[in-house]
């Protein structure tokens, strides 16, 4: 993986061949859907009289090395209150293009949420914790498209120059030091298979027979469901990322949970097939939660009954074979009533389809669009690039530039002012030759039924 907090300032090149590029990622469409999901251990504590409650928020920047300073949000997870070792169930989306693969950098920094009534742009209401890196080509390229790495500072809280993390930041260089204490963060990435259109899962659960894990009590049970990353993976790697937590039923060996609802994307990457474990563990107020056993299913059994299914517990199963006795089971885990609801990507809050050519979509251009268009695709410098941003001029507000327009915008050379109109021009044109196009697709009903 690339080590951004090695190489100091990210001024550096990957040089990789287009040749490369498709042999590595032939499989990936252009223009994916890519989940990420996060968990971190031994995070610095940064409340003095009890541990910290972290959030994570991702940002990227797919023009980094043409040296575009913004970065865009691109979502926040869930707080954890009072964790030290947060395992994050909201998932954060982006979208590639094999293009921009070695150019494409996610950033994930992480904030200790003192007030939580207060925006996140705000210095003294969160404390910055640490953040990391990593270049989409090279994650990836990942086994299991998955790192470990530990988390680092800045050289000062990112959020210094941010005007409102959802109008994007500036930082300039990135200068990392590092910081033992810090703690590390686990990032996996998914490639959502969008062939099949994105629905709500809902499903109900619950157990029989359960293990007793107290010893003066019963159990208090819940559930964290985990997705495999590959269809090799075993129990015990850590080929599995969490995707959802039940809430914890107290003092009962039988418990049932409140009934789950979440996307399809979320719990199962849009694969029927994708193996997914369910872990049963006790909770324990002093100490480590204790692992009841695991059951493993895929969405499409679920969706074809009722399933009930033994709950193993590798490691009782395991003493009871050294000592040649019997064991069946650590209870039964029955999963009912799986039904999946028709939703729209946008519905999900699903950054939405690139075009064909991503660049003709200027109806959704922000204003860093525009200017991460003029510096990235254009060449034109970051000192014009920042006098649009000042206009806030995004998609709509660029095609409608005129001659005066770009001279009040400090462009004073009149041939560069024609080109860029012409640009404009081109851009218009070609934009509604693609929506005509789309528009007739449509016309004809060539819409996708929802595929089970």
């Amino acid at each position: 993986m690339v080590n951004f907090a090695k190489w100091g300032p990210i001024d550096k090149d990957v040089i990789v061949l287009a040749s490369e590029i498709d042999r590595q990622f032939g499989h990936i469409p252009d223009g994916a859907l890519i989940e990420f999901r996060f968990s971190c251990k031994n995070i610095l504590d940064m409340d003095a009289l009890s541990k910290s409650d972290p959030i994570l928020i991702g940002t990227e920047n797919r023009f980094v090395r043409l040296n575009c300073p913004y970065d865009r949000k691109i979502g926040t997870t869930e707080v954890k209150k009072n964790d030290n070792n947060p395992v994050f169930y909201t998932p954060l989306y982006t979208r590639v293009r094999k293009i921009d693969l070695k150019d494409h950098v996610m950033r994930f920094f992480m904030l200790d949420v003192d007030k939580p009534d207060h925006p996140l742009t705000s210095l003294t209401s969160h404390d910055y914790i640490g953040e990391t890196k990593v270049n989409m080509l090279s994650v990836l390229s990942e086994p299991s498209c998955t790192f470990t790495t530990r988390l680092a500072w800045e050289d000062k809280d990112p959020r210094a120059s941010m005007d409102g993390m959802s109008n994007g930041m500036k930082f300039g260089g990135l200068a990392y030091r590092s910081h033992g204490a810090l703690g590390t963060i686990t990032v996996s990435a998914n490639v959502v298979d969008e062939t099949v259109e994105h629905a709500m899962v809902s499903f109900s659960l619950s157990a029989a027979g359960l293990d007793k894990m107290d010893r003066f009590g019963k159990s208090d049970p819940y559930v964290i469901v985990r997705r495999a990353l590959t269809p090799d993976a075993v129990v015990g790697s850590p080929g599995w990322v969490p995707v959802y937590r039940t809430e914890t039923v107290k003092k009962t060996l039988d418990p049932t949970w409140q009934p789950a609802s979440i996307s399809l994307c979320g719990l199962a990457a849009n694969d029927l097939h994708r193996q997914l474990m369910f872990e049963v563990y006790d909770w324990d107020a002093g100490s480590a939660d204790d692992i009841i056993g695991y059951a493993i299913t895929t969405l499409a059994d679920m969706l074809a009954g009722n399933v009930s299914i033994p709950v193993i517990n590798t490691e009782k199963a395991a003493k009871a074979a050294r000592k040649k006795k019997s064991y069946d089971n650590s209870g039964m885990l029955t999963i009912s009533n799986t039904q999946m609801t028709p939703i729209s990507g946008s519905e999900l809050g699903l950054p939405a389809p690139l075009d064909n050519i991503e660049l003709l979509a200027w109806e959704r251009w922000t204003v860093d669009d525009v200017v991460c268009f003029l510096v990235r695709e254009h060449k034109y410098d970051v000192e014009l690039a920042e006098r649009f941003r000042a206009a806030e001029i995004d998609g709509f507000g660029f095609v409608a530039l005129n001659d005066s327009d770009l001279k009040e915008l400090g462009m004073t050379v009149i041939g560069r002012r024609k080109r860029l109109l012409g640009l404009i021009h081109q851009l218009k044109r070609d934009s509604d030759s693609v929506a005509s196009n789309r528009g007739a697709r449509a016309s004809r009903g060539l819409g996708g039924a929802f595929a089970m």
